[in-house]
């Protein structure tokens, strides 16, 4: 199958392949990526396809995008933001770590060591430069991020949460102790949405 599209400048881009198969033992397992029709492949990019252990899926997981304190220990805000979304129901959080201090990165190998957090090392693809932070490459790199996240644990969890290291949302009404209570509450009232966005 190929599939054609025109890069004019260095941005992210999202390609849709259909599928068809002819019993549903037969899956890809890995796709391969060219710039011309017919190239001959250099590459070769697993297909992930994660799926919940016994087919039940967990109640909430939250993306995070990359970490990069890597200057300033981070260590015990970043403990307390573990906890803190343990407590109102989180069940597992996923991020990826660019560059963080000693110590956050002792107390990030802890947690995912108890199956609380994952953490992927990130390296920015070439071209895009670490210290890059202006313009629209900071947010090409965190939007790359944050759908690799979607995509890797969207078949694990009923809901998913994007959140940053310092934001943590909490149930204030009558009767809501955890996230899944507010979340309920929404979708008890609406079957028109997949995705809710809130706003501090």
């Amino acid at each position: 199958m190929n599939v054609s599209f025109s890069a004019t400048r260095r941005m992210n881009y999202y390609i849709s392949c259909p599928l068809f198969f002819t019993n549903n033992e037969s899956y890809p397992v890995s796709v391969s990526i060219t710039t011309k029709p017919c190239e001959r492949a250099e590459n070769n990019l697993k297909i992930v396809n994660n799926q919940p252990v016994n087919g039940v899926k967990q109640k909430i997981g939250v993306c995070v995008k990359q970490i990069t304190y890597e200057k300033k220990n981070f260590a015990i805000k970043f403990i307390e933001w573990i906890h803190l979304l343990r407590i109102i129901g989180v069940d597992k959080i996923y991020m990826y770590n660019r560059f963080v201090h000693k110590r956050t990165f002792s107390a990030m190998k802890y947690f995912e060591k108890i199956g609380i957090l994952s953490v992927t090392e990130f390296i920015e693809p070439n071209g895009v430069p670490h210290q890059a932070r202006s313009s629209g490459n900071k947010r090409a790199v965190e939007i790359l991020i944050i759908n690799d996240c979607l995509y890797r644990i969207r078949n694990l969890y009923e809901y998913v949460l994007v959140l940053d290291p310092d934001e943590v949302p909490i149930p204030v009404r009558k009767n809501e102790t955890t996230l899944l209570d507010f979340i309920s509450s929404y979708v008890d009232r609406s079957n028109h949405s997949d995705s809710y966005s809130f706003h501090s």
